[in-house]
């Protein structure tokens, strides 16, 4: 793909590959492209706990976009990029993705600058909302505090990474949310652009505004870090790959998601 995102790169024809011209994109522009034929507008929705359960009001003023209402018996990750509020330069990102096997394709979503604590209530009621999902927000910086809340409200779902223990000698699930180092970074983009080519595994999106900003996630040309182009973001980039990664190395996911009570109001 090397000389196709260098031509697409010095020549672009059209919307996504204009996005690309700031910098070597981190992903294949034949890879991202054949993402929009998956793309069509959410429905905007609130959610509200209501008799014990967790439902949902859609309306145009809601804060959360939706793709995919739950499905019983489903499986969901929801993963979070966590920024300091409302005088951060950048966004909190939250994205829910429905577990389908080989695939994982995107239910919702959330872009905005609440409090750490704030985008902890917003987690745990979506991860409720779609079936106890597995959460797992950014434990970096502000994320602590994220994650700290969320142990607050009783989330009976939060991931928990992979750790070597020393006094027992073995590895144990102990850390919880997702650490983005520089040793994480280069797994989370490998993960990513392996379900970007559909191959093995998939990845179905359906938000044109994470096209876009995957679009001008690039390898920049003074550091070579991957990371946005000037004047964009990577908050929901980042969001994206933490659910790409999950889904690829642990094969136990499913058995940190909680079992939700059937939707179905009996007779």
């Amino acid at each position: 793909d090397g000389d196709e995102e260098r031509v697409s790169q010095e020549y672009p024809d059209d919307d996504v590959s204009c996005f690309l011209s700031s910098g070597r994109p981190v992903f294949s522009p034949k890879h991202l492209e054949r993402q929009r034929a998956h793309l069509y507008e959410p429905k905007m929705f609130d959610i509200a706990e209501e008799n014990e359960r967790h439902v949902a009001s859609f309306h145009k003023e809601g804060q959360f976009r939706g793709w995919l209402e739950p499905e019983d018996g489903a499986h969901y990750i929801v993963t979070a990029d966590v920024c300091s509020g409302s005088s951060a330069q950048d966004f909190s990102a939250i994205t829910v993705w429905a577990r389908r096997g080989y695939m994982i394709e995107q239910a919702a979503s959330y872009i905005g600058r609440p409090d750490p604590d704030e985008l902890a209530v917003m987690i745990d009621a979506l991860g409720r909302y779609y079936n106890n999902a597995v959460a797992c927000p950014e434990s970096n910086t502000f994320g602590r505090h994220t994650v700290t809340e969320l142990r607050k409200l009783g989330y009976p779902c939060i991931y928990r990474a992979l750790d070597w223990d020393k006094a027992q000698g073995r590895i144990v699930r102990n850390r919880l949310g997702f650490e983005t180092t520089a040793k994480s970074r280069p797994m989370l983009i490998s993960a990513a652009r392996k379900y970007m080519r559909c191959s093995s595994k998939k990845i179905v999106i359906h938000d044109i505004d994470l096209v876009e900003e995957v679009g001008h996630f690039c390898y920049s040309m003074r550091t070579n870090k991957p990371e946005a182009a000037d004047g964009h973001h990577d908050d929901y980039v980042f969001a994206m790959m933490i659910a790409c990664l999950l889904d690829d190395e642990d094969s136990d996911l499913d058995e940190q998601q909680k079992p939700v009570q059937s939707r179905e109001v009996p007779a």
